[in-house]
């Protein structure tokens, strides 16, 4: 858990036999004022933004940097709320991203360490999607 964040008690990690699971809030407070541009791929519904930043996306990098150097864990499995890589079915939802999608720190990161899947569920529709690099 990102202990000292805002986050300690929504975001995790867990090992289970030889796949770590990696549970994220990715829902983030930039202000009390709206904070969304489409244009910029950045943004939420009200104040609330999708992104993973400061101590959050540093403990994020530490636990897959030690997963890494683990030769038991074979597989690394990210989970969080919105999508990244658009575009996706949607139905009676938000349809809320990841702000910046894929050139994202958090999607750089799970591109470095070899992350296998990252499951997410804002849409309410299911859309199978491959890595375009």
């Amino acid at each position: 858990r990102p202990y000292g964040t805002r986050r300690e008690r929504t975001s995790f990690a867990h090992v289970h036999k030889n796949v770590l699971f990696i549970s994220v809030d990715a829902f983030h407070q930039t202000s009390t004022t709206k904070a969304y541009s489409r244009e910029n791929s950045t943004g939420g519904e009200g104040w609330v933004t999708c992104t993973l930043v400061g101590q959050h996306l540093a403990w994020f990098e530490s636990v897959l940097k030690e997963a890494n150097q683990i030769d038991s864990i074979k597989h690394i499995f990210v989970l969080a709320h919105i999508p990244i890589i658009q575009p996706v079915r949607k139905m009676s939802s938000s349809g809320q991203f990841l702000d910046r999608g894929t050139e994202s720190d958090f999607w750089k990161l799970m591109r470095e360490y070899n992350v296998d899947c990252y499951l997410t569920g804002e849409v309410h529709a299911n859309t199978a999607t491959k890595d375009p690099d």
